[in-house]
């Protein structure tokens, strides 16, 4: 439950492992072979609560090419291992036979001292999210001590699915007539994706920083529900509007694999690296990347005016021009592409 496929098969790596499951045999080894087997830890070593919930990542699947932007600091599930061996689903049920890998790597119970039936109603979302514990994500201590345990807290109710846009009426959810049965949010708390700060939403001076652009702007998926201009959200809406977190590592210089022009491509179909590109996927991660953003001066300000006001990547006055890193021109030096970058 806590280190299945969380850690590589140092036999694998070694060129032979006896429990790699070829030739129909199930996969029983206990590390994971290749990145695509990798299951992030279900519990925080540090704090020992839920580092995700065991439901399912609404971002996560074939159109992003199995990733997901906000990569391990998701609070959903990736992929079917994440779910079935998370503690709020592991030997929950009993198993059937088909499939089965084995009893040491079988992620359902295969007698009654294997069950553990009071875990759903101590670690699941279904049961905890309309809780106390509700937030952006988990926050539940793990107690490894309750095996085969009664459950505690009830069935699971609630909510049936994680709210994570919210409803069309909102702020004015009264005129709503599903009211409290509305599968979506109603209020800020019941959001359950990470969301960015009302001042930062609605363009307030304050919180329009060097320092939003750079590390938040159009790196989330917009939750909004009622019909908006997307141009001017902080959001992003679609691939291409969308910015990866450049925390991850990836530089201010063009791919040259990035698909421009058909909009209606998977994500993971424009670049063959995907999420894990270290170049630039589109202008706003180029123009808005912390070695880039408003080291140009912006030419609709110099001809009639800028169009983007406040969320120009360009700079307007001299107190927005950002000194270009030096560490960005040796970037631009070390990586061979035959699209440079013009700072």
């Amino acid at each position: 439950m806590l280190s299945f496929h969380t850690d590589p098969c140092a036999d694998f790596q070694r060129g032979f492992c006896a429990k790699h499951g070829a030739r129909g045999k199930a996969h029983q080894c206990r590390g994971y072979h290749f990145d695509s087997q990798r299951r992030r830890k279900p519990v925080d070593p540090t704090t020992g609560q839920l580092a995700y919930w065991e439901t399912a990542c609404p971002s996560w699947g074939i159109e992003m090419g199995f990733c997901c932007m906000a990569g391990d600091s998701c609070p959903f599930a990736h992929g079917r291992e994440e779910v079935s061996y998370h503690p709020a689903k592991y030997k929950t049920r009993p198993c059937n036979g088909t499939d089965c890998r084995g009893e040491g790597a079988c992620c359902f119970a295969h007698d009654d001292t294997e069950m553990r039936q009071g875990a759903p109603g101590r670690y699941s979302y279904f049961t905890l999210a309309s809780s106390k514990l509700r937030g952006s994500g988990p926050r539940v201590p793990i107690d490894l001590s309750r095996r085969g345990s009664t459950d505690p807290g009830g069935r699971p109710g609630g909510i049936s699915n994680p709210k994570v846009r919210f409803c069309a009426y909102y702020p004015h959810v009264g005129q709503c007539r599903r009211g409290s049965s509305c599968s979506f949010a109603h209020a800020r708390e019941e959001v359950q994706i990470p969301l960015l700060s009302v001042e930062e939403e609605e363009h307030e001076e304050s919180a329009m920083t060097p320092d939003f652009f750079t590390r938040k702007f159009k790196t989330m998926w917009c939750p909004i529900g009622a019909q908006h201009d997307w141009q001017i959200c902080v959001y992003a809406h679609t691939y291409q509007d969308a910015r990866r977190q450049p925390s991850i590592g990836y530089g201010p210089q063009p791919c040259p694999f990035w698909g421009k022009k058909d909009t209606r491509v998977a994500y993971s179909q424009r670049c063959p690296l995907g999420l894990r590109c270290p170049y630039a996927h589109g202008a706003k991660e180029q123009l808005y990347h912390p070695k880039y953003f408003r080291t140009v001066t912006c030419r609709d300000m110099q001809m009639k005016g800028c169009p983007r006001q406040r969320l120009c990547a360009f700079y307007h006055r001299r107190s927005e021009h950002r000194k270009c890193l030096a560490s960005a021109r040796v970037l631009l030096l070390l990586l061979p592409l035959r699209c440079p970058l013009r700072l």
